[in-house]
């Protein structure tokens, strides 16, 4: 819509900023949100907890955060601000930079043979328990000041809030707590709330953050004492600032190579964190061994389900548009199984043959002829998105420069260009083309 303003009206719209910027006094409607709760998957509908309170504000307000944001941005990368263990919502810090730092951080222990131990910590209605006054203080602390603190705080109290429910609004009340969920600015004030954890974390001890998602490394000697410790001080932080760890939705793996099961336990609030053969991070299942068997599976799943909507799209003579399913195909399927491939790669091409023959003998059974089938046009199907992977590459290979995240004689880094040139470029899908044959 700003898009199409002439330039006489977007000089209005600067103009208007500008004094809401100077004058630190924000207009009421842009302070005022809709809630629209959004079930979360796999949850109970039932549960007040299950569903994630959205926050929609008017387009220029989300314009003057994003002009801000952009701007705090620049000041924190100019500064230096953030720890190079901190990721999310920053330039060159996305979620494929945490899952190698976090994987290359495990090969490293386990390539000299220690007993390494991760445990995954989540941090309870994150956005809903930020204190306002924490985040201003802490943005004091970094060395903003001025006009800036002082937007921050006039943007984060004294918001009034519906919720919308089945088509109808509810009573408008007042908060002067959390981050609303919505806005653009609140990923990067959230990243400044957590920007002082790494702080206390004692030495020998890895710690990597993204979003309200905590990960903790711990190797060599006296692990539990290292692993409960950390997880005391970062417990003591929370209840300082008035956030709060949930021990249901945190995990202990252990990563060693000695496949012998712990004799302790790690408790979080004097509840126990239990121990598991798998790992979540940011959507990759790192399984204790790095086999990555229970991603693959989940993924395989996950990609069957997908399959199955798109027959009703499509059959072998009816249906949408070829050129459309092959997107389709592209987007939902293909973009599924390629997540994370910088990482999964190093499971080796058995893993990856057992997820195509699974998706391949899936089709087989429904479509076996026709030129429009879906076996057809995953036959078809050309690397659509060829450029931005390669691309995405890149951009990772500098991240290794920069994080100095060095991989054993680069194997790993070099299967990745090798996987992708003989699954896509070379061979087009052959796992479709001969079915479950290699």
């Amino acid at each position: 819509m700003l898009r199409c303003l002439t330039l006489v009206n977007l000089k209005k719209i600067l103009s208007l900023v500008n004094k809401i910027w100077l004058s630190g006094n924000i207009p009421p409607s842009w302070k005022h949100s809709v809630i629209i709760p959004i079930l979360k998957p796999r949850k109970n509908t039932s549960e007040l907890k299950s569903y994630r309170p959205i926050s929609p504000t008017s387009v220029s307000c989300k314009t003057t955060e994003r002009i801000i944001c952009r701007r705090l941005t620049d000041f924190f990368l100019k500064e230096n601000v953030f720890h190079p263990h901190h990721f999310g919502f920053i330039p060159f810090r996305s979620c494929e930079s945490l899952q190698m730092m976090f994987f290359n951080t495990l090969l490293k222990a386990r390539s000299n043979k220690e007993y390494i131990i991760a445990a995954s910590l989540d941090i309870s209605s994150a956005y809903d328990s930020v204190w306002p006054d924490g985040v201003v203080y802490k943005a004091l602390q970094i060395g903003l000041s001025g006009h800036t603190a002082r937007w921050i705080h006039e943007f984060l109290t004294n918001r009034t809030l519906q919720v919308r429910w089945s088509g109808k609004l509810s009573a408008s009340f007042t908060s002067n707590r959390a981050v609303p969920q919505g806005c653009c600015i609140s990923p990067f004030l959230f990243t400044i709330y957590l920007q002082d954890v790494f702080e206390i974390i004692p030495p020998g001890v890895t710690c990597i953050i993204y979003a309200d998602d905590i990960f903790i490394i711990c190797s060599r000697q006296n692990v539990k004492t290292k692993l409960q410790i950390t997880i005391q001080k970062i417990q003591i932080w929370c209840e300082t600032w008035k956030i709060k760890l949930d021990p249901t939705k945190s995990t202990v793996v252990n990563f060693s190579n000695k496949r012998q099961t712990p004799n302790f336990q790690i408790s979080v609030d004097n509840v126990y964190i239990p121990w598991s053969n798998n790992m979540k991070v940011l959507g990759i299942f790192f399984s204790a061994n790095l086999s990555f068997n229970c991603h693959f599976n989940y993924v395989a799943k996950k990609a069957l389900k997908r399959l199955g909507y798109l027959r009703a799209l499509g059959g072998s003579n009816w249906g949408a548009n070829t050129v459309h399913l092959l997107r389709l195909v592209n987007a939902c399927i293909r973009s599924i199984c390629e997540f994370g491939a910088e990482v999964t790669s190093y499971a080796g091409s058995t893993s990856w043959r057992k997820l195509y023959i699974t998706i391949a003998s899936d089709l087989q059974r429904d479509f076996l002829v026709g030129p429009r089938s879906l076996l057809c046009l995953l036959k078809r199907a050309k690397f659509a998105y060829e450029i931005e992977v390669w691309l995405s590459l890149l951009v990772f290979y500098f991240d290794i420069l920069r994080w100095e995240i060095n991989f054993p004689q680069l194997r790993s880094l070099i299967f990745v260009l090798w996987m992708v040139y003989v699954l896509h470029l070379k061979n087009g899908f052959q796992w479709v083309r001969t079915g479950s044959n290699f």
